[in-house]
């Protein structure tokens, strides 16, 4: 695979390194802390460890093209999510989103039943304080569906259905943009539709390159790998669709089967 990232990052690469260093240190000097963190309910030094960890898969991908590290920061990142869920169950809707997929691409069990004991509890027309409505209401219905294990067919058929009748007229456009391939993906994945799959899941290439184009934006850490796309090729596994053709942005080497 040519390393080639085509939303056109021009990071300043010793400056990227220097970030990269600066976030392991952040993480290690955490680590001593977490016991402590934990027995006084610091929900957000978790939060804070998972989005550092997250930002540092995509640094890893991108810089060194080492999917291990990368695949071994989500890890770093799911274990901390799940400490914070633990902690608190008020968890604002874009990291129960992140997180949930998270734990589908990495397989990691406990974080999956965490998600999907939230999910079950919380009432996601207000979570986090924002109103969920539209496309927002529906990505919430879909990961927990991905979240689901096993496999909830009758749940991600109800949000499968749902996306496909949205009227994307009355989304806002930068909604549509991040959000209308994946649910192309969510809605053939469900059907079982194959070519849909992988004529959706092309488009979403496309769309997260458009999306992440912009200068101020495009060489975040977490511009570099296109988490959602791969937990959506996670679930697809899982229901026995054949993978589409990766791309830079999908390693299939990060995800670990549940």
């Amino acid at each position: 695979m040519s390393r080639v990232f085509p939303h056109n990052p021009r990071p300043d690469l010793d400056h990227l390194h220097k970030i990269q260093r600066n976030l392991i240190e952040e993480v290690e000097y955490r680590g001593p802390r977490l016991v402590s963190a934990r027995e006084d309910g610091n929900y957000r030094i978790f939060e804070g460890l998972a989005r550092d960890a997250l930002e540092s898969a995509g640094f890893a991908w991108f810089l060194d093209g080492d999917v291990e590290a990368m695949g071994r920061w989500l890890d770093v990142a799911a274990d901390a999510a799940a400490d914070a869920v633990r902690l608190d169950a008020d968890v604002p809707v874009g990291n129960f989103i992140t997180w949930a997929e998270t734990a589908v691409v990495r397989g990691h069990r406990e974080l999956v039943g965490l998600i999907a004991g939230l999910a079950d509890s919380r009432d996601w027309a207000t979570a986090g304080g924002v109103i969920a409505t539209g496309a927002l209401s529906l990505e919430l219905a879909t990961v927990c569906a991905l979240a689901a294990d096993p496999v909830d067919d009758t749940a991600a058929a109800v949000a499968a259905e749902a996306w496909a009748g949205l009227d994307w007229d009355r989304q806002d456009p930068d909604v549509e943009l991040t959000n209308r391939s994946l649910a192309q993906i969510a809605v053939a994945v469900t059907r079982g539709d194959t070519d849909g799959y992988h004529e959706a899941f092309a488009r979403r290439h496309d769309d997260f390159v458009e999306c992440y184009s912009r200068p101020d934006d495009r060489n975040n850490g977490f511009r570099y790998y296109d988490q959602p796309a791969l937990a959506r090729v996670a679930d697809a596994r899982r229901r026995g669709l054949p993978d589409p053709t990766p791309t830079i942005y999908t390693p299939y080497a990060a995800i670990k089967e549940m």
